[in-house]
């Protein structure tokens, strides 16, 4: 940020030069220089340098809860013009800032403190220009979409001197770097709420869609925290008290119903994860769409607040079933480990198809660091698994599969399983798409 006070340094430095000092070039930086020698002119009929002294010019520093572009991107702009601005330094005016010399830009991230009379950063600032002749306000802001800047002298009662008209500055600064442009996560709420409601102007219906993770279907802390404050934006944004008029929020749109929107947004971290891309898109049920772009500081958010996914954990799948051969009065012993979102239903199949399903409540479970969840049964635990003389001699499948939620071992999802296993495809371990199963053959003698 440096930089960047050097630049506003220079730029109070240019106001009170001689009129023709400030070349101004051709191009786009043309118009800034044109604007400060505006500037300079005025200040020079007031500091009046023929007569000596020493005129102090204090710079109001830029509140960043109304910069809508990035510190760099600013940086670029000043830097750009630099040159002009030291050309157009007059001899007799000093400057210096609300916190003393070097330090303008701290104000920088006092984020709407400047505006409250009874801050203490506002108060700071004052009490510093009190021996001041003339104070010089820059705003940089946006017009009908665009980034432009203006300048403003004042004395130091406050009465007007001079301003400038606001000026474009050009795209290539504003959109250089990923997120330029980005402003506190409120803030860009309620731009982004303020625009829709003009853009769909029929809208009497809203559906929150939620939002995701950059191109993927992901739902992040984020995604979350940002989706309930976007939609009391949009709710802000139309209500209108002494009209009545209000805006429903529903939990399903008809699509075909007028005045039913569907609302989502997409987010993208830049890279530093200071700053993320925002997009809010909106959809009528008649094929009507409206969108925002923009970006959020990510500083401004609470803590706590994940912007990018949980990576993920590599799924530990394992089944352990011993002895593999038994005779009457031996004990089984099973240990799996599954993912927790497993839900396993135990199942022995005999070697004539038949089924014993073993319940859960016969494991004993725990928890694992891994992610895992492990159950087993064995000589040690309160039930067990012993060969009994009625049991079936010959090759046993023992194992697991998951089921669905709230679905049931029916006979025909059995036989499913029963025909897998026997054809020789004892284990399926694939994705969440796929019915994951797996046995151990063991041999009762």
């Amino acid at each position: 940020m440096r930089k960047g006070l050097a630049a506003l340094i220079a730029l109070v430095l240019a106001i009170g030069g001689p009129a023709a000092r400030a070349e101004t070039g051709s191009g786009p930086d043309g118009e800034f220089a044109e604007r400060i020698v505006s500037i300079a002119e005025a200040l020079d009929e007031r500091a009046d340098c023929l007569f000596g002294g020493t005129k102090r010019v204090g710079i109001w520093p830029l509140d960043a809860d109304r910069l809508p572009m990035a510190p760099e991107s600013a940086e670029q702009v000043y830097g750009a013009i630099l040159a002009d601005l030291i050309r157009a330094k007059p001899d007799c005016v000093d400057f210096f800032d609300g916190a003393g010399a070097g330090a303008t830009l701290e104000y920088l991230n006092v984020t709407g403190e400047l505006r409250l009379k009874d801050s203490t950063a506002r108060q700071d600032i004052e009490k510093a220009f009190r021996d001041v002749d003339f104070i010089v306000s820059i705003a940089i802001h946006e017009r009908a979409g665009a980034v432009v800047a203006s300048i403003k002298l004042t004395d130091k009662g406050g009465k007007t001197i001079a301003t400038t008209p606001a000026f474009d500055i050009p795209a290539d600064y504003v959109s250089r770097s990923c997120g330029a442009g980005a402003v506190p996560f409120e803030t860009a709420m309620t731009r982004a709420a303020e625009a829709l409601v003009e853009t769909v102007s029929d809208m009497t219906q809203l559906v929150s869609q939620g939002g995701f993770y950059a191109d993927s279907d992901e739902r992040t802390s984020f995604a979350g925290y940002a989706e309930p404050r976007l939609v009391g934006a949009m709710v802000r944004a139309y209500d209108n008290p002494i009209t009545g008029k209000r805006l429903l929020i529903a939990d399903q749109a008809t699509p075909d119903e007028a005045g039913a929107y569907a609302l989502s947004f997409r987010y993208w971290p830049c890279p530093g994860d200071e700053r993320l891309v925002l997009s809010v898109a909106m959809r009528g049920g008649a094929g009507q769409s409206a969108g925002w772009d923009g970006a959020v500081q990510v500083a401004s958010l609470p803590d706590g607040i994940e912007i990018a996914p949980a990576p993920e954990v590599p799924e530990f799948w394992s089944l352990s079933v011993t002895p593999s051969r038994a005779k009457i009065g031996d004990e089984l012993a099973l240990v799996a480990e599954l993912p927790r979102r497993c839900s396993p239903i135990f199942v022995d199949f005999s070697p004539s198809g038949k089924v014993a399903m073993i319940p859960q409540q016969f494991f004993v479970t725990q928890d694992l660091d891994d992610g895992s969840r492990q159950f087993r049964v064995d000589a040690s635990t309160r039930y067990g698994l012993s060969i009994l003389p009625e049991d079936e001699k010959g090759d046993h499948q023992l194992g697991f599969f998951c089921k669905a939620d709230n679905e049931d071992a029916s006979a025909d999802l059995l036989r499913d399983v029963w025909t897998n296993v026997t054809g020789g495809a004892a284990r399926q371990i694939t994705d969440k798409e796929q019915r994951n199963y797996w046995f151990e053959s063991y041999q009762v003698r």
